[in-house]
């Protein structure tokens, strides 16, 4: 089976609006709130005299090749002036001008519609940036695929992971020579053999031979799917609730009570 092909994320899509634009500039102007979402609002300079009147609020600006990675990718617009040939967009990665760059000659264009589908850059996710959009169905559906593709693939031997049908099938795998191979046991999980270990871990299946070192279990079969998928998926936190019980607040004050929500950072 020939191995699936690594997607880490998919790019940006939607029809072009405009094309073949050159970016001289990417400047701070202000933060502006909607909603519950803070924004940097960031002007892009064109330069020559491409047509911007087409551009509206909504469409995607893509722009790449600025020597800062913070103005690299794909941006919403929040206006187009074609007078002066600026374009107004919307960051939650850059919320000052220490990022600003003049005198460029980067690579841009607008397309009409897509999710936020770009990676954040490296300094975006040195940040703690992620998308603020949920995967859509055709995000969802992809990576269904590519799961089943790579389980399949998995389930041949052909990634270096030997399947296994049980236990006693695993036990019985010549591991001559093997050093941190894996094993994939129908409905038990994964498990990683360690050579010359003492038999001390939980979960562990001894080869049955004079090979030193035991099958120690890494992850349950229940655990296997979500952590092939972790990469691709931001965490969710599960829900939290609480009754909120305030005393009697004066008028013109506040009062202020605190949840905990495990694991948020």
């Amino acid at each position: 089976m020939t191995q699936p092909p690594v997607f880490n994320w998919a790019t940006a899509v939607g029809g072009t609006v405009i094309g073949g634009l050159t970016l001289t500039a990417a400047e701070w102007v202000e933060n502006i709130n909607q909603g519950l979402l803070s924004y940097g609002v960031i002007e892009y300079s064109c330069s020559g005299s491409p047509d911007l009147s087409g551009v509206l609020q909504g469409h995607r600006l893509v722009a790449s090749d600025f020597s800062s990675d913070l103005n690299n990718g794909t941006f919403p617009v929040l206006s187009a002036n074609n007078s002066s040939k600026k374009i107004r967009v919307l960051m939650t990665g850059r919320k000052d001008d220490g990022a600003d760059e003049t005198g460029a000659g980067a690579s841009g264009e607008v397309i009409s519609s897509g999710a936020l589908l770009n990676p954040p850059t490296a300094a975006k996710q040195g940040q703690g940036y992620v998308p603020n959009e949920l995967p859509n169905a055709l995000q969802l559906n992809w990576m269904l695929n590519s799961f089943g593709a790579w389980t399949g693939y998995i389930a041949t031997g052909a990634a270096g992971v030997i399947p296994a049908a049980d236990l006693s099938e695993l036990a019985a795998i010549d591991t001559t020579g093997f050093v941190n191979r894996s094993a994939l046991v129908a409905d038990i999980g994964l498990y990683r053999w360690v050579a010359g270990s003492a038999l001390t871990a939980d979960g562990y299946v001894v080869r049955d031979s004079d090979v030193a070192g035991q099958w120690e279990r890494e992850l349950d079969m229940g655990d296997f799917a979500p952590a092939w998928l972790a990469p691709d998926i931001s965490e969710t936190l599960p829900a939290v609730t609480a009754t909120l019980d305030f005393s009697s607040i004066s008028a013109s004050s506040e009062s202020t009570l605190t949840v905990t929500v495990p694991g948020a950072r």
